[in-house]
């Protein structure tokens, strides 16, 4: 039955404890964590607004000129609005399932412009081998342990390590998906035309006050 090395053993070991610690703070001076374990998702996409009046109708248009609409600010809330809800999901839209007593528990988001990505994990099977290979030997030494049970605890924390690497991959994918669907104009016809549905029932309810107003004035 193999075991780790000491220098391979202990590495790991700090390494697993440093992955269950969230962010901490938003500042990589002050934070548990640093931008090697953790993911950049600052977003590199975004919409192009000829390719998205490209998809309206030409009434549309017209009535987003006549009804004064900010078109433009109107898709940079959308888009925040996608990427702040996509942010908040992110740790339920992981697709990575538990599995071998590994978990994870949450995302925190660090860096300046909270482009980065602290996935936070919770290992079962790993406080024993987190202890350091010291503690392992002398565990093997005082026959608390078998050599096959100190080889299982190594291997528990191989497949830690696999769930960790794992998990960071799902995330940048679906960080790329989210960027796709940012960029595609697709994306924001609907609530397009949702915003002009709304702001023309706001003009009418608007022009009804002011016509009922005038009509009480002219009594």
């Amino acid at each position: 039955m193999k075991t780790h090395t000491q220098e391979k053993h202990d590495n790991q070991a700090e390494y697993l404890i440093k992955m269950q610690k969230p962010l901490g703070h938003d500042s990589w001076w002050y934070t548990n964590r640093s931008s090697e374990d953790c993911i950049n998702v600052k977003m590199h996409s975004w919409p192009d607004m000829d390719k998205i009046t490209a998809l309206i109708s030409d009434k549309e248009r017209a009535t987003i000129e006549v009804l004064g609409l900010d078109l433009e600010e109107f898709i940079v809330r959308e888009q925040w609005h996608i990427i702040n809800q996509a942010a908040e999901d992110l740790a339920e839209d992981i697709k990575i399932e538990n599995r071998d007593g590994c978990s994870v528990t949450g995302v925190n988001y660090g860096g300046r412009s909270g482009g980065w990505a602290c996935v936070v994990f919770d290992f079962d099977n790993v406080a024993d081998y987190c202890e350091g290979y010291e503690y392992a030997e002398q565990m093997y030494k005082d026959g608390d342990i078998s050599k096959k049970e100190w080889s299982q605890w190594c291997k528990d924390a191989d497949k830690a390590m696999q769930y960790i690497t794992d998990v960071h991959e799902e995330v940048k994918k679906q960080h790329k998906l989210l960027e796709a669907y940012i960029e595609d104009p697709e994306t924001y016809i609907e609530q397009i035309r949702e915003y002009i549905a709304i702001s023309i029932d706001n003009e009418k309810e608007s022009i009804k006050r002011s016509a009922d107003k005038l009509a009480t004035l002219a009594l």
